[in-house]
């Protein structure tokens, strides 16, 4: 997990450590239960790609969520590991560091979004489906600045 995913500066890191374990056991039951959802995925017209995609992305977030509940446990039971965790979370390098691939991802999904309109006027068989990586990609990008926006005002 990032050392700032979720911006939470003028908590202690403790309450922090607690609110990204329950943050980690909710992505964990999301993961498990879209896990499941391709068990269902028998009725569908391809079930062998939705099978795997669902499997893979519900693998990917149990796994996640699991990883991240079990590091936070670990940091609110050792009071030395979760010294050294707060101290890599507040060092300005890494802050500087993050700040910059965030930027990076900005740019990356603006571009994303561009390239996506340019494919459309070109293809008007992918129409639907760029259409809706349009409006993902959209969505993600004011998620993005919204957190960012949110992030700055709380510091």
């Amino acid at each position: 997990m990032s050392a700032n995913l979720f911006c939470f500066s003028r908590l202690p890191f403790r309450t922090k450590a607690k609110i990204r374990l329950w943050l980690g056991v909710g992505i964990a039951m999301v993961g498990l239960c879209v896990a499941l959802l391709s068990f269902r995925l028998g009725e569908w017209p391809e079930p062998s790609f939705m099978t795997g995609f669902y499997v893979g992305t519900g693998g990917g977030l149990l796994g996640s969520g699991i990883v991240t509940a079990v590091r936070m446990g670990i940091y609110l039971r050792d009071a030395e590991r979760a010294r050294k965790a707060e101290l890599e979370e507040m060092d300005e390098r890494n802050r500087f560091i993050q700040m910059r691939s965030a930027q990076a991802a900005i740019w990356v999904l603006v571009g994303a979004v561009y390239l996506a309109i340019v494919v459309t006027s070109l293809s008007p068989a992918l129409f639907l489906a760029t259409v809706t990586l349009i409006w993902v990609l959209i969505g993600a990008l004011i998620l993005l600045l919204a957190s960012y926006c949110i992030c700055r005002y709380l510091y």
